[in-house]
């Protein structure tokens, strides 16, 4: 039998720390004391968009108990680079958009937002899923996954399979 657990990894669900105040390194610790909380072994990370940058840097931790990365979709920046800066140029500006007037109460309008779910995030799913997510709160993000440089450890050894969904309008794997 197989074991699976969903981490989110925006780590405020508890109001313990300011969104603006989290760095890269909360986010690989949230989620290795998950793992080690779940007393898991044998452990496939998998990662999707933009927490592919922290999947390296999460199975460094727990090198003993990894057996293999799954990125789907992910945004993996080139060594030294942050996320944000290899994303398309209209995604970029968004993000640095957000990122600056978000914290201070600034969100889309439900009609943007739908919008961009539509082009973005669900443009090639059934209307029936779009609903689904567009029921759902949108969670915000800590600025750090987008803006802090990403310094992967070398993991020479460590199976991983890359996954681009051929209709994601946001990958930039």
């Amino acid at each position: 039998t197989y074991q699976a657990l969903c981490i989110d990894g925006r780590i405020n669900a508890e109001g313990t720390k300011d969104l603006k105040q989290i760095t890269i390194k909360d986010c690989v610790q949230f989620v290795v004391d998950n793992i080690n909380s779940a007393q898991l072994e044998n452990v496939i990370l998998v990662a999707h968009s933009g927490s592919g940058c922290l999947l390296e840097l999460i199975a460094d931790r727990i090198k003993d108990k990894v057996k293999g990365l799954i990125f789907i979709s992910a945004n993996i920046p080139p060594q030294g680079k942050r996320t944000i800066d290899v994303l398309p140029f209209f995604l970029k500006w968004m993000n640095y958009f957000f990122i600056k007037l978000a914290p201070g109460g600034f969100h889309l309008s439900s009609k943007q937002r739908e919008k961009m779910i539509r082009r973005y995030f669900c443009n090639c799913c059934s209307g029936e899923i779009i609903e689904f997510v567009l029921k759902h709160p949108e969670k915000i993000e800590p600025p750090a996954v987008a803006t802090e440089k990403i310094y992967r450890p070398e993991l020479k050894n460590l199976p991983k399979i890359f996954i681009k969904l051929s209709k994601d309008n946001t990958a930039t794997l």
